[in-house]
């Protein structure tokens, strides 16, 4: 057997990347679990974002966009939307899943940018926010570039802010 090397196409570009939500449940679960590589771990939004929870990734720059997978734990939004933008202020809709089970949930995707938002529209288990094992995102770097330093803020409320920094 010779083992083929993966394509950039199928590399995992959020690994190890940045990320942000509106609450995290606990300093153990923070966004940042989600991109470790390892299903041991996981992000928990908890309650503390009502009924608008959102999770933020910041890919580093732009990239054309393909799939999107993610292993949802139990407490999951069974409905939500992904989102991409080129500067974190500006979202363009990528696609609306509905009836997402628990477990691994593969979506097709296609758009270009540095930021994906995955944004709860309804929730599996209602008293408890979102959560998920692991995040995967697949694309290719897109021909226009945007790797200038971001900053993105949680503010509290579910609110956000996104600060660029040029030189």
């Amino acid at each position: 057997l010779t083992a083929l090397p993966v394509s950039a196409a199928e590399a995992d570009i959020a690994r190890g990347k940045t990320a942000i939500a509106c609450h995290n449940e606990s300093a153990a679960l923070t966004p940042a679990m989600a991109l470790d590589g390892k299903s041991s771990t996981r992000f928990a939004a908890g309650g503390g974002c009502a009924h608008d929870t959102w999770y933020i990734l910041d890919l580093g720059d732009n990239f054309d966009l393909s799939k999107v997978r993610i292993n949802w734990e139990a407490a999951h939004p069974s409905a939500y939307v992904l989102e991409v933008s080129k500067d974190g202020q500006t979202y363009t809709e990528l696609k609306t899943v509905t009836d997402a089970p628990a477990g691994w949930v593969e979506t097709p995707v296609s758009g270009t940018g540095r930021f994906l938002r995955i944004r709860e529209v309804t929730r599996a288990l209602a008293p408890y926010g979102f959560s998920m094992w692991d995040l995967e995102v697949y694309g290719t770097a897109a021909a226009e570039r945007n790797d200038g330093a971001y900053y993105s803020v949680a503010v509290g409320d579910g609110k956000y802010g996104t600060l660029k920094l040029s030189h």
